[in-house]
């Protein structure tokens, strides 16, 4: 097994540390961040079933991944709409999703490519914006007395790592497919994994804070 594969492995596999985690803060999570917690459980069922296909030998295990755009915006944007009281904000998040999920289920139709890199583009935008409306807020209405302990500080900036550096590789990925530039491609997918790393070390240390 390549070190990539290790890699690659370790980032499936890295879920399980804020999953497991959420289940020691189960009580506060339903409580506080019921989103996040649905969308650990999802991730967890989604990458399990994709590592599952892997080690079988199938060659393209895209179609589990299928919807699952629909789920994580969709439960990552409910984070935001229960930890922001602000109707504006909610009505925004809502209108976010209303337009997303027909999104998603076109391009599922209308495009013969296993990979759309361009659907997760119309991910990621949403989610940094949101993240960095959280941000502008939290630093104008002093709402946590220390961000360090502040669990959606930390969710916040996860997102915020994760999506806007996931974003380059969404927005490039197709032209780079089809320049027939796979090792370009490959030096830049090996980044999302090291991300997604990232991003779940980070929600562990919210998750940590949350009582």
């Amino acid at each position: 097994m390549s070190f990539e594969e290790v890699i690659r492995y370790v980032s499936t596999a890295s879920i399980l540390l804020p999953a497991s985690l959420s289940l020691f803060r189960l009580r506060p999570m339903l409580s506080r961040y019921p989103a996040l917690l649905g969308y650990l459980g999802v991730t967890v069922v989604v990458e399990g079933c994709g590592t599952v296909l892997l080690l079988q030998g199938a060659r393209d295990t895209t179609q589990v991944y299928a919807l699952y755009p629909i789920f994580e915006f969709g439960l990552l944007s409910l984070l935001y709409y229960k930890a922001v009281p602000d109707r504006a904000f909610q009505w925004m998040i809502l209108a976010l999703n209303a337009l997303f999920i027909p999104l998603v289920l076109y391009r599922l139709q209308t495009v013969t490519a296993s990979w759309d890199g361009l659907l997760y583009v119309f991910e990621n935008i949403p989610l940094v914006l949101l993240a960095l409306l959280f941000f502008y807020r939290l630093l104008n209405t002093l709402e946590a007395t220390n961000l360090f302990r502040f669990p959606m500080f930390w969710f916040s900036t996860g997102i915020l790592i994760y999506f806007s550096g996931t974003l380059f590789v969404y927005m490039f990925s197709s032209y780079i497919v089809t320049a027939e530039n796979y090792l370009t491609l490959r030096d830049l997918w090996s980044l999302t994994t090291y991300l997604n790393i990232v991003f779940h070390l980070v929600l562990s240390v919210g998750i940590w804070h949350t009582r």
